[in-house]
């Protein structure tokens, strides 16, 4: 009987992932690594960021999802050129996600202030990177004593690439991207089912609303379409001041809704805060889940610790308020 059970118990588990879509929970850290949404941004701040995160998902549930990333970010300012890379692992029960990604970013300036910096131009992006998708089957050690099947455990690895761009134009921006441009069909456990990396859209639109010389209110959207019918819509506003000290504050909301295989329709708040002091900075996200079945599962939290500096390769120009494509840094 176990035979027919652990099958059918796994080719439920692994439909689930495929619906909730371990790589789609990457871009959406865009708060704290832009350049994983759209690696038209890598540079855009012309300075260099290093950020770490950790984030846990489902936290009313024991083993959930869980991600951690380290991202670095680099601008050449000299030769309109911004570079990135992120380093990444993604749990979710017994299935994880390993990757390595770099970004290339070109930036075509149309007008510049007095500082020389940009307020007109277009920024072309490209990443690519590779995955590993492992299966461990000990982790599902609960459903069988079979040693046999204790010792099985497999991993495939895997090609991503992603194409960016982004306008702007004193404060207005708008970007897209497609994601998982070289993937392919991931075959964890061959005999069970097929996990498929779906090419997916990404569409921002935001506007740096500058109120004063030291404050700045910054809406703006993100919405992801994939090739399965899946549709997700992230409705945010920030807010940014700088103190005369050099010490920054950063308060943002945001809703989200969502349609996944026509299923359910997952809705959410979100709540971001950021301070920074002398290049370090600290953020934290909360999203708290509003309907269907999130409420139940718990909600999920991101922190992320980070450090700016003058960029490598060119010269510091002065940032300006609420810079960085609304997406805070």
């Amino acid at each position: 009987m176990r035979y027919i059970i652990i099958p059918i118990l796994l080719f439920c588990y692994l439909s689930g992932l495929q619906a909730q879509s371990q790589p789609g929970t990457l871009p959406r850290l865009y708060f704290f690594t832009p350049t994983l949404l759209n690696p038209a941004m890598a540079g855009m701040d012309e300075e260099m960021n290093i950020t770490v995160l950790h984030q846990r998902q489902m936290l009313q549930i024991n083993g959930g999802p869980y991600t951690q990333a380290l991202s670095f970010n680099n601008s050449f300012p000299d030769q309109n050129v911004g570079l990135g890379l992120n380093m990444y692992r993604d749990q979710n029960g017994p299935l994880s996600l390993t990757g390595l990604e770099g970004a290339f970013a070109y930036k075509v300036s149309y007008d510049k202030n007095e500082e020389g910096e940009s307020t007109h131009y277009v920024s072309f992006g490209l990443s690519a990177g590779v995955q590993l998708w492992q299966l461990n089957m000990k982790d599902l050690e609960e459903y069988s004593a079979d040693p046999v099947f204790m010792l099985q455990n497999e991993s495939k690895p895997s090609f991503g690439a992603t194409f960016g761009m982004l306008y702007y134009f004193e404060g207005f921006k708008a970007g897209f991207s497609v994601q998982n441009l070289a993937g392919g069909k991931i075959r964890p456990l061959s005999s069970f089912y097929d996990l498929r990396q779906d090419p997916t859209g990404f569409f921002m639109v935001g506007f740096d609303n500058k109120i004063g010389e030291s404050f700045s209110l910054n809406p703006f959207t993100v919405i992801s379409l994939d090739f399965s019918g899946n549709i997700q819509a992230d409705l945010n506003l920030v807010g940014e001041l700088d103190f005369d000290n050099g010490f920054t504050m950063s308060v943002g909301a945001g809703y989200r809704m969502a349609s996944r295989y026509k299923i359910g329709k997952p809705e959410g708040l979100m709540f971001y805060t950021k301070m920074a002091l002398k290049g370090l900075n600290l953020s934290a996200q909360y999203n708290y889940p509003t309907g269907n079945s999130g409420v139940f599962t718990g909600g999920e939290y991101t922190v992320g610790l980070g450090f700016t500096t003058a960029a490598l390769g060119g010269s510091k120009k002065k940032k300006k308020t609420g810079e960085g494509a609304g997406l805070p840094q």
